[in-house]
């Protein structure tokens, strides 16, 4: 075999890696650069629900995200369970501030994030006997003009 074929060979070789490896940079997508973690968590007074905080910081804290994950061990059902909410706020430029969690009842948990301008409640009902409510508290709720 001459140099030739072994260049023709390295080639080959090279295109097909940079072609696998770009491939499977492209498939990633922009959660490559997100890093999640548990920042806090919460149990309910049964300890039959357990509420954990994520804090997902993408492009080296460029965004902040908040979720919180409910996780089941004693419901009514006889098989655990979990469900995540993805927490809202419109704080842009700042940075968001991690929720607060606090359990009102054994089965209700309230979910408190300071906002901008987006300010309510929103009560949900999962599973049999959970309650999830979601507020959000403005700190400029007249922010945007109110045409009446």
């Amino acid at each position: 075999m001459s140099w030739l074929t072994y260049a023709k060979v390295g080639a080959l070789i090279a295109v097909v890696g940079l072609t696998a490896y770009g491939t499977h940079w492209i498939t990633l997508g922009p959660e490559q650069y997100c890093k999640t973690s548990s920042t806090a968590e919460s149990w309910a007074p049964d300890r039959a629900y357990k509420a954990t905080v994520f804090k997902k910081n993408c492009n080296l804290g460029e965004s902040i995200f908040y979720s919180v994950r409910v996780d089941a061990f004693s419901p009514p059902e006889r098989t655990s369970w979990f469900t995540n909410r993805e927490l809202e706020a419109d704080v842009w430029p700042e940075e968001p501030r991690p929720p607060d969690l606090i359990w009102t009842t054994p089965r209700q948990l309230e979910i408190t994030m300071v906002t901008t301008t987006l300010g309510g409640r929103l009560t949900e009902h999962i599973g049999d006997d959970l309650t999830i409510v979601r507020i959000f508290n403005a700190t400029k709720s007249d922010a945007f003009p109110n045409f009446h």
